[in-house]
């Protein structure tokens, strides 16, 4: 009898602690689950506080996150008043849950990149380095602006084009790169006067003396290096 009980208990004890197994099992994995769905709602709730919003996207992203709340809160108590955890998914409580994080983050994401977007186009549309180039004339000085140039533009055309910033310093970067191209590009001088821009459309295949004027050769003195300049011969 007395081994009987014994087995009895013993038994008791292994079916509680598959139960405890069983309920520490489910909870991981609906911990992996909210944490999945958690973690890039709360991204996106954290680039959020960089742009200042209008009316409508501060509605619009509050109400998301009034309606994560609120079925968050619901599965609060049901697992503090449930006895297993299992409780949540009953009513199809949790996966509506997971799916409102899913669908609150695309709602503040795309409000996010909206504010981004209007954070670019609030920023001047400068000229694309090669299109400097082929209106200046290729003066050590104007060669040295448009390497700095293109540097920075590289990192412009960057931010103009990602969907989002990946960190606050890209808005701050967006509004310095913008300074420092329109500080460079007043340093180019792209203004020819026509008889100037008629010899530099013919240095690449050598410009004929003719096309050497006084005005052209005053306006080389006064803006570029005349040394850089040689006469040769055509080879007939």
């Amino acid at each position: 009898m007395s081994r009987s009980i014994a087995a009895q208990e013993q038994l008791e004890r292994t079916h509680q602690a598959n139960q405890i197994r069983n309920q520490v099992s489910a909870i991981q994995a609906r911990q992996t689950e909210w944490s999945n769905a958690k973690k890039p709602l709360i991204a996106a709730k954290s680039k959020l506080k960089w742009f200042t919003l209008d009316a409508e996207a501060v509605q619009a992203t509050s109400d998301a996150m009034a309606a994560v709340a609120h079925l968050s809160s619901k599965a609060k108590e049901v697992l503090v008043n449930g006895v297993d955890i299992d409780d949540v998914s009953k009513g199809g409580l949790w996966l509506r849950m997971v799916k409102q994080a899913t669908s609150s983050t695309d709602v503040l994401r795309e409000e996010m990149r909206k504010a981004w977007r209007a954070c670019i186009e609030a920023t001047a549309a400068l000229p694309e380095p090669d299109s400097i180039r082929t209106l200046m004339m290729p003066s050590p000085a104007n060669q040295a602006a448009l390497k700095a140039y293109s540097e920075c533009f590289q990192r412009y055309r960057l931010l103009r084009k990602s969907a989002e910033p990946s960190s606050q310093d890209d808005l701050k970067d967006l509004r310095d790169c913008e300074q420092e191209l329109q500080r460079r590009y007043s340093e180019f001088v792209l203004d020819l006067p026509p008889a100037v821009r008629r010899f530099q459309q013919q240095l690449p295949l050598g410009a004929p003396l003719e096309l050497l004027t006084p005005e052209v050769l005053a306006w080389l003195q006064q803006h570029d290096d005349l040394s850089r300049f040689v006469v040769r011969t055509k080879v007939t």
